[in-house]
This record gives structure tokens, sequence and C-alpha cells, in this order.
């Protein structure tokens, strides 16, 4: 699995939250797992799977870790 992020602006939040939420469905982990395992609110992780809250990329690596994916980051010119 990889998290991809190629364009700017609100975009990328809404891709970041909504592939969050379908990897951690799809793999059947609990928010509560995830939120302990990342030491975040649930509530937090709620606003970022809805795309209500980009978190900081100290957070986004953890949540991904969990996950046990990695992350690709493009910068357009």
């Amino acid at each position: 699995m990889v998290f991809k992020s190629i364009n700017k602006g609100n975009e990328e939040m809404i891709n970041w939250g909504t592939e969050i939420r379908g990897q951690r469905i799809k793999k059947g982990i609990p928010l509560k797992t995830i939120a302990d395992d990342c030491k975040i609110h649930i509530s937090t992780l709620t606003r970022i799977e809805s795309n209500q809250h980009f978190p900081r990329i100290s957070t986004l690596s953890k949540i991904i870790d969990v996950l046990d994916g990695k992350i690709e980051v493009t910068f357009n010119e």
C-alpha cells in the first residue's frame, strides 16, 4: 500500500483522509487501535478521516506505519 500526494491544495487533504479510512476499514483496524498506537484522540482521527483536519507530518507518518504503508510525495513544478 502506498499513499501518494501529487496535487496541491485541499484535494490532497481529501485524498489522505479518504485513503486512511479506506485502508483502516479494509484491514479491520478499529479507530481506537490506531488512535492509541499514534497517541492521538479518537476524535482527532475521526476528523482526519472525514477530511476536517490535516495532521502533522509526524502524526501522518505514525498512522501510515500502523496501516503498514509508506508515503510517497511528488512535487509539481
